[in-house]
């Protein structure tokens, strides 16, 4: 098992997706997809989907705040994500 290093989670941007209740909100996009389970590369996509309508009009690279929003989210550790998502969903 992997050692969990911020507040029980591998680092503090992964952290903070959980503070944001984010994982809650991949899952009611994956029901509404109708999936059962998902993988980290599904999570990411979506969290990138949800950024953008967020965001629209910006681009990663595109000024200060999209570039610090594109580091922390390759921080990000997807698998611990989808296994929370996953967890959701099969409740």
């Amino acid at each position: 098992m992997q050692k969990m290093g911020y507040n029980g989670h591998a680092n503090r941007p992964t952290w903070l997706m959980s503070v944001w209740e984010v994982m809650a909100s991949l899952a009611d996009e994956a029901k509404e997809s109708q999936k059962s389970s998902v993988d980290a590369s599904w999570c990411e996509d979506a969290f990138d989907e949800m950024v953008e309508y967020m965001m629209p009009h910006s681009k990663i690279g595109g000024n200060i705040v999209t570039d610090l929003l594109d580091y922390a989210k390759n921080e990000i550790d997807w698998d611990e994500i989808s296994d929370d998502v996953n967890e959701i969903l099969n409740q």
